[in-house]
C-alpha cells in the first residue's frame, strides 16, 4: 500500500513541475506574441501616416519631376487625384474641402496654387479686391494673389525655384503656410479698403469732408 502511495505522490509531483513549465513556456510564448504584434502595429502605422518613407534611396539625388511631386505629397500625408491626361505637368491634390494645384510646367520652376471663386460681387467691391491684391502682392516675395478674368475667381500662389525634391519634401508644408497667410493678408486688406470707402462716404454724407480749394480760386487776376 505505502509503494503505491508512495509512487502516486511522486507521480503527481513530476506532473506538477511538469504543467508549471508548460504554464511558463506558454506564459512566455504570449508575451513574445504581445511585443511582436505591438511592433507589427507601429509600423502598420508609421506607414499609413508617412506611405512613402521607404522610398527610392536614389530619390535625393533625382531631380524634380511631376513624379517626384506626387511622392513629396505622399511623404508629407497627403494624397495627390488621379492624373488628368489633359494636363500631364499639374498636379492636383486636395487637404480637407480646400483644391490645390501644383503647375509643373517649366519646372525647376514652379507654383502652388489654391483659387476661390467669386461670384455676384458688385462692382465697386471689384475694384478695391483689385486694389487689395496688388497690395499684398507687392508686400510678399514669393507670395501672389491676382484677381482671375472679370472677377470670375480669385488665386493665391506661391512661385518657387525648386530643383531638389528633398527641398519641396522637407518644406511642403510652410509654402502652403504662405498660402494660408497670402489668403488672410488679402481678406484683411479687402476689409481695411472697404472701411475706409465707408467711412469716406459718411464723412460726405455727414458734410465733415474737407476739400481743398484749387489754387486758381486764389488767383488775383489782373
Amino acid at each position: 500500500m505505502w509503494p503505491f502511495i508512495l509512487f502516486l505522490a511522486v507521480f503527481c509531483a513530476v506532473l506538477a513541475y511538469l504543467l508549471v513549465n508548460e504554464f511558463k513556456k506558454r506564459s512566455n510564448l504570449l508575451e513574445e506574441y504581445c511585443e511582436i504584434k505591438a511592433r507589427q502595429d507601429l509600423a502598420a502605422e508609421a506607414e499609413f501616416k508617412h506611405p512613402e518613407i521607404k522610398e527610392d534611396a536614389d530619390a535625393r539625388q533625382k531631380p524634380m519631376s511631376v513624379e517626384s511631386i506626387r511622392t513629396a505629397l505622399r511623404f508629407n500625408g497627403i494624397s495627390p487625384e488621379i492624373p488628368d491626361t489633359n494636363e500631364p505637368d499639374i498636379v492636383h491634390f486636395k487637404i480637407g474641402d480646400t483644391k490645390f494645384r501644383i503647375n509643373a510646367e517649366h519646372l525647376p520652376f514652379m507654383s502652388i496654387e489654391v483659387g476661390y471663386g467669386l461670384k455676384n460681387e458688385p462692382k465697386e467691391d471689384t475694384a478695391l479686391m483689385y486694389q487689395a491684391a496688388a497690395d499684398v502682392t507687392s508686400r510678399m516675395f514669393i507670395g501672389k494673389a491676382y484677381i482671375m478674368g472679370d472677377a470670375e475667381a480669385i488665386i493665391f500662389s506661391v512661385e518657387l525655384l525648386c530643383d531638389s525634391y528633398m527641398h519641396l519634401r522637407n518644406n511642403l508644408k510652410q509654402y502652403l503656410d504662405i498660402l494660408s497667410d497670402i489668403n488672410k493678408r488679402f481678406y484683411e486688406a479687402n476689409e481695411a479698403l472697404k472701411e475706409r470707402r465707408k467711412e469716406e462716404r459718411e464723412a460726405v454724407f455727414s458734410g465733415n469732408c474737407y476739400v481743398q480749394d484749387s489754387p486758381a480760386a486764389h488767383k488775383v487776376q489782373s
